[in-house]
């Protein structure tokens, strides 16, 4: 598994939308662009820890299909990117993150990557900007701050993550809160993840 599904959207990405109506049915997101909804197989994805561009090793997983759909996440409806095994588990995890409050189950879903995509650009585009901290044994704590953007052309997508790496931090209040400025460090790693589309949802 490459991305932590424990992952908190940023307040900023939550206010900047791309939702349907609180706890309205799963259609089609406001904004985004509807082609974007799909199964697709998996043709390349890759992690370069070296450097904050394309390449680096391909990342072993055990879901060779992507599913793109409306995701429920706290009563808000978002583009979110699961894989999946077969077709019937992606329809069957896109219902299960679908159904209301689904956002704090989504971790126990079978995936080797989960993404939520919060904004939807100009272009035909999406993007998110999301982050997490752990805490490690001696009591300090790190991060990571992820900025994503999703990609359509013609019937293949693209998911590109830039990865910032926070360096070790004290907790406050007995907390692993991102200290500020970690939104501004640098760019330290790189995942792409690209697919052609297998079936419309």
């Amino acid at each position: 598994m490459t991305r932590a599904c424990s992952i908190l959207l940023t307040s900023a990405a939550l206010s900047l939308l791309g939702c349907g109506d609180e706890g309205g049915a799963p259609g089609p997101v406001e904004g985004f662009d509807p082609r974007l909804r799909g199964i697709y197989g998996i043709e390349t994805h890759t992690r370069n820890d070296a450097a904050c561009e394309a390449g680096g090793e391909s990342v072993e997983a055990l879901h060779s299909l992507l599913a793109i759909d409306a995701i429920d996440y706290h009563g808000r409806y978002f583009l979110g990117a699961l894989s999946c095994a077969d077709p019937t588990m992606c329809r069957s995890h896109i219902a299960a993150a679908q159904a209301p409050e689904a956002g704090d189950r989504i971790p126990e879903l079978e995936v080797d990557f989960f993404y939520l995509f919060t904004t939807s650009l100009s272009d035909g585009s999406a993007s998110a900007l999301a982050e997490g901290a752990t805490a490690l044994d001696d009591g300090s704590c790190v991060g990571r701050v992820y900025s994503d953007r999703l990609t359509r052309d013609g019937e293949r997508v693209r998911i590109e993550s830039r990865i910032a790496d926070v360096p070790p931090f004290p907790p406050s209040g007995g907390e692993c809160v991102l200290p500020a400025g970690s939104r501004e460090l640098p760019c330290t790693a790189f995942e792409l993840l690209t697919g052609v589309l297998s079936e419309q949802l």
